[in-house]
């Protein structure tokens, strides 16, 4: 089975497409997955339902841009379960830490729903990952039935082990630049980290 490699991205941030371009595009062929821009996208009811039991009114941030990188990302699931495509799905403020190259064709022949590129396990990490049609399918199954109670970071790591299949990688492979250096489009004026109340 053939995969793709999405990069998340609003249309409108050449710089962050830039940078990926210049730095992630070195490595790996990929295509940009325009994500929804929560400052122009009107909800349609469905959307909101699945925000109905959220918290993330608690952060500081701005909440329509924090709903639209989930659903963003569930558009990406239903793509994958849709067509039975392997996706990669990166956000366009990933840096590459480490000198190893991923073979994912290599990866996804083994069995798992959910991949994550890194090894961090303690902290938000949905900014690389992998994810099977299976597992797509799964994702949107449960966020069919729970809803995003949280940011999207939070709401994946915290998915029900037994019912998903999900692994790490042993060591860090990537990270995300500050939100000093690209700016962010989801945090409210003056915020620089997530926080929630």
């Amino acid at each position: 089975m053939k995969h793709e490699i999405k990069v998340l991205s609003l249309k409108r941030r050449q710089d962050r497409r830039d940078h990926m371009i210049a730095n992630f595009g070195k490595r790996y062929s990929f295509d940009f997955w325009d994500a929804l821009d929560g400052k122009t996208h009107k909800f349609t009811p469905k959307e909101n339902q699945l925000f109905k039991n959220s918290e993330i009114h608690l952060y500081n941030c701005d909440i329509n841009s924090v709903k639209a990188v989930s659903i963003s990302n569930y558009n990406m699931w239903k793509y994958s379960s849709d067509n039975n495509i392997n996706l990669v799905i990166i956000e366009d403020d990933v840096w590459i830490t480490s000198a190893s190259w991923f073979n994912f064709d290599e990866i996804f022949k083994d069995n798992f729903d959910i991949h994550f590129l890194t090894d961090i396990r303690d902290f938000a990490n949905c900014f690389a990952y992998m994810v099977t049609p299976q597992g797509a399918k799964k994702l949107i199954e449960h966020f069919n039935e729970f809803g995003f109670k949280d940011i999207l970071d939070n709401d994946i790591r915290y998915l029900p082990k037994p019912h998903f299949k999900v692994r790490y990688e042993l060591t860090h492979h990537f990270g995300t630049l500050h939100n000093s250096i690209l700016g962010s489009d989801i945090l409210l004026e003056g915020h620089t980290e997530h926080i929630k109340s």
